[in-house]
């Protein structure tokens, strides 16, 4: 694929190492998936992206030609660091739980009063209902947003890839509202400029949106996932994998450092607000993990009941 110099070691090994990471952190977190499941699962993804890298390659699209050695490379190092994520997210599952059951067995052992201690006077409080039953579905209003984003996302990318094929195809959508989507240079009016230079502010959101649609499509239970797009862990590996493929791909568009066949600048793009609407966009992406949701329950859980006695 990607590759400098023709070496085995390829700039996009990284995104061999971090993207299998960050799908088998997700695969462990769902109740019912299992490990056997997950691994086959990933196993699937892996050769399934390299099956579409070697079809887009014998499309003519140098970008994406590599040698045996490189796809034998990028199975391996996807499976390894597929597994260590994986085997990473059940274990966190499994020492959550103990821990959930060590404070309930300590919380049940200090509840019980001795045998001579004096009954405490009822007092008024809280009490939170149990929760009975699959969890209600989120609005319909985050899914919608997430295939809007993600559909635009998919229509970026694809016309990012064509322009790197080639530069002028985007002219056959001249006259067109396509034409202000697409990757195509500044043509003097307000929506050209931000089409073609703004336009990065929407970058991670759609990714952020593509992993959300993913792990709602592998979730089967609706609570646990929602515990795990809240963690922290999926939110700097997720975030951060997206930030650095974005500014790796901006400054082989700047430089050509690494000797890709990648597309330059357009006219009318500057290669520094370009990295500075990326860590824009990532404050963006932040933001929208925070408010996508994969239950209707509150953030806190449902509301406190009513004030009881004893």
């Amino acid at each position: 694929m990607f590759r400098i110099n023709h070496s085995v070691f390829d700039v996009f090994t990284i995104a061999h190492a971090v993207m299998p990471f960050c799908i088998g952190r997700a695969l462990g977190r769902p109740t019912r998936m299992t490990f056997r499941g997950a691994l086959l699962v990933l196993l699937a993804i892996i050769v399934a992206c390299e099956v579409f890298e070697k079809a887009v390659a014998r499309s003519g699209v140098r970008t994406f030609d590599e040698s045996v050695v490189n796809i034998v490379g990028d199975v391996v190092v996807g499976i390894v660091c597929g597994v260590i994520g994986l085997r990473r997210s059940l274990v966190e599952k499994v020492r959550r739980r103990e821990r959930a059951a060590a404070r309930a067995a300590s919380g049940f052992l200090r509840a019980r009063p001795a045998a001579d201690a004096t009954p405490p006077s009822p007092m008024p409080h809280r009490v939170r209902p149990a929760r009975r039953g699959p969890a209600p579905p989120p609005p319909r209003k985050h899914l919608a947003a997430a295939i809007a984003l993600g559909l635009l996302g998919a229509l970026r990318a694809a016309s990012d890839v064509l322009s790197d094929v080639s530069p002028g195809w985007w002219e056959i959508l001249a006259g067109t509202p396509l034409r202000y989507v697409v990757r195509a240079p500044d043509d003097g009016t307000v929506a050209g400029s931000l089409n073609v230079q703004f336009f990065k502010v929407l970058a991670i959101p759609c990714g952020v949106c593509w992993l959300y649609l993913a792990m709602r499509l592998m979730a089967t239970d609706r609570r646990q996932a929602q515990r795990g797009w809240e963690s922290r862990t999926t939110r700097v590996v997720g975030l951060g994998a997206l930030l650095v493929m974005a500014t790796l791909m901006e400054i082989e568009k700047a430089t050509h450092v690494f000797g890709l066949t990648m597309a330059g600048l357009l006219p009318g793009e500057v290669a520094w607000v370009n990295h500075a609407l990326h860590l824009l966009s990532a404050g963006l992406g932040f933001l929208l993990m925070r408010w996508l949701r994969f239950t209707g329950d509150e953030a806190d859980g449902e509301p406190a009941g009513p004030l009881t006695a004893g």
